[in-house]
């Protein structure tokens, strides 16, 4: 079991991480730079981040994580609700590329697919851990036509947002993963009016988008 004393100083190594990736990008983001904004040594930071990817996808993690809670989102709340996915996924890049958000970071993470796969918590596994076909089966079989159509999509999805965010744009994610949501119901084998109805219009009405960002933006602006 970890010592407390170790846990507390992993926090405040994430922390300091994590304000640097927002301030500075994933890639300017240095173990050097990390142990002098805690006050540490390099090897000390690098002995409980052997790597520096973990970190990233901490940080993912715990956006993830916060997102399903300013939206009152469980894990059973989620449970085969398409809705739910899509408000969760639209929250989740808005606040990420927001100026008050992990643009730099998000952008530098894009560059990399692997690091995409790796490190990037909303993605194939999280949506079909949550999402069922037609007959109810939550299984995650990289043979499966729903997994392939999803990480095709997803492909596209980031692809046009590292455009965005290289340009120095703004990506609209709830029209974004529309077609990203479509295209897993369909492939789930969902009724034609589901399907269509999975627009920002539609499935995000009444779903409180920005008022969930603002929490979130909130939320970093203290770590």
């Amino acid at each position: 079991m970890a010592r407390p004393k170790n846990e507390k100083l992993k926090g405040r190594i994430r922390a300091a991480a994590w304000r640097l990736f927002a301030t500075e990008g994933y890639e300017a983001t240095s173990y050097t730079a990390i142990a002098e904004a805690v006050g540490i040594s390099r090897n000390l930071v690098q002995y409980h981040f052997p790597k520096k990817d973990q970190l990233a996808a901490e940080l993912f993690d715990d956006v993830l994580s916060r997102t399903c809670q300013a939206l009152g989102l469980g894990d059973d709340d989620l449970r085969n609700d398409l809705e739910g996915v899509y408000a969760v996924g639209t929250v989740y890049f808005t606040y990420m590329e927001s100026e008050g958000g992990f643009r730099l970071f998000l952008s530098d993470v894009l560059k990399s697919r692997a690091l995409t796969r790796d490190a990037c918590a909303f993605n194939a596994p999280w949506i079909l851990g949550h999402v069922a076909d037609a007959q109810g089966t939550y299984e995650y079989d990289g043979d499966a036509k729903a997994v392939r159509t999803l990480v095709g999509h997803l492909g596209g999805f980031y692809e046009l947002l590292y455009y965005e965010l290289e340009r120095g744009g703004a990506l609209d994610a709830g029209e974004a993963l529309s077609p990203v949501m479509k295209a897993l119901a369909t492939a789930l084998g969902y009724p034609m009016a589901q399907v269509y109805a999975l627009t920002p219009r539609n499935a995000l009405a009444d779903a409180p988008v920005q008022g969930a960002v603002r929490k979130l933006q909130e939320a970093y602006a203290s770590i």
